[in-house]
């Protein structure tokens, strides 16, 4: 897993610190699997935040955590917990046309097809890194899922 890497697989709790409309706070950027990742704003800070309306959106939130920074987009404040679509490790300070995802067994899924070989006198099968790409339609929109030689 690489720096920039946020793990789903295993429930992860990182304690933040954050401004919101001018106020600092303190909160825990939860992340798990099956579940919306969000910061729950702490005990101690929810009076802060009281008047914020039910629902209340806002683009970006920047949390400064000890192992790094995080920026969380297009975020949604519901009943003291914070919901963003997306989480960088980082900060967000670019602009991006593609997101990479590790799906774990995706790529063996497509190599399903690829046959056995027959050397030296053993059958394997030759995973390589050829590359695929597969074009989805998904509600209308289109979307390609390609192969990625492994970074390490």
């Amino acid at each position: 897993m690489r720096n920039s890497d946020i793990n789903i697989d295993t429930e992860t709790s990182v304690d933040v610190r954050f401004r919101l409309q001018d106020i600092e706070l303190h909160g825990t950027l939860k992340v798990a699997l099956n579940f919306k990742a969000r910061v729950v704003v702490s005990s101690l800070d929810t009076e802060k935040v009281r008047h914020l309306p039910e629902g209340y959106t806002f683009n970006t939130l920047q949390c400064t955590s000890v192992d790094g920074e995080y920026t969380l987009i297009d975020c949604k404040y519901l009943s003291g917990e914070i919901y963003p679509e997306f989480i960088i490790k980082g900060q967000f300070d670019f602009e991006f046309d593609t997101i990479i995802v590790s799906l774990f067994g995706l790529s063996t899924w497509f190599e399903n097809s690829r046959p056995y070989k027959l050397s030296n006198g053993s059958l394997h099968k030759d995973f390589g890194y050829d590359k695929f790409c597969h074009e989805i339609t998904y509600l209308g929109l289109k979307y390609e899922i390609e192969n990625h030689t492994p970074v390490r």
